[in-house]
């Protein structure tokens, strides 16, 4: 086992860091934070909604008004457009993609995280037409999934977008998902790779690995075998260390 998601997933100096996918995006993407704060300036970000952790500061304007006064180094800074009301959280609004540009070609940055994604709490996912909203900068895609998900059906319980899945899937609806749906489905054009600009680096997180047995795991393995990802990682959130698959 790594302790470190940022060696796992092959980070880089002065990379952009696009979440995808479903199953733990936003705890992996402030889990990565953590590690790479202490050894630079680092902004979390998303071009979608998420939730924020309450003990990091956030910022809300434009990329134009983050520029004229910089956030320090060595902690997560947050940066988002607005918030809005979610129920009994608040949740920041994002920024355009073209925004995560400017901020990226400013070099003033030594990371920059961005959530690019929704899932509604789901899983596992494929993107609608609109989705997702991955910045022309990013360096490095991370496409996400819960474990857990092998075995359940292809259902609205534990999938979101349905209608995608099952396309990008080719399997009917209420099919079980195996851990060659997952790869179908991460591998293909309208699915996992959506967007994603054609320099990126591609890496699949599998979440929620504490959740299941080692055999689930030793199918994934088998299932991504000879797949073009330049990393595969199994990360439990929990224990905070993983593994590297390919």
């Amino acid at each position: 086992m790594w302790s470190e998601l940022s060696s796992l997933l092959g980070v880089r100096e002065h990379d952009v860091i696009s979440f995808v996918g479903a199953g733990g995006k936003t705890t992996s993407m402030f889990a990565l934070g953590a590690e790479l704060a202490p050894r630079g300036r680092l902004l979390v970000t998303t071009t979608t909604r998420m939730y924020s952790l309450a003990e990091h500061p956030v910022r809300l304007g434009s990329a134009a008004s983050l520029l004229s006064a910089l956030p320090p180094p060595g902690r997560i800074n947050v940066f988002a457009s607005g918030t809005e009301s979610s129920g009994v959280k608040e949740k920041l609004t994002g920024i355009a993609p073209q925004e995560v540009d400017l901020l990226a070609e400013s070099g003033k940055f030594d990371w920059i995280l961005v959530e690019a994604d929704g899932a509604a709490g789901r899983l596992f996912k494929a993107p609608a037409d609109h989705e997702p909203e991955v910045a022309s900068s990013t360096t490095l895609l991370v496409m996400v999934f819960a474990a857990d998900i092998l075995g359940k059906p292809i259902s609205d319980q534990y999938v979101h977008r349905l209608d995608r899945v099952v396309r990008c899937a080719r399997q009917p609806y209420g099919s079980r998902i195996t851990a060659s749906t997952v790869v179908r489905v991460l591998s293909h054009p309208e699915g996992g790779r959506k967007r994603m600009p054609k320099e990126a680096r591609a890496a699949v997180l599998c979440t929620r690995i504490d959740l299941v047995d080692q055999a689930v795991l030793g199918d994934l393995g088998r299932a991504f075998r000879g797949h073009e990802f330049d990393r595969v990682v199994m990360w439990s959130n929990v224990r905070m260390e993983g593994e590297l698959l390919t």
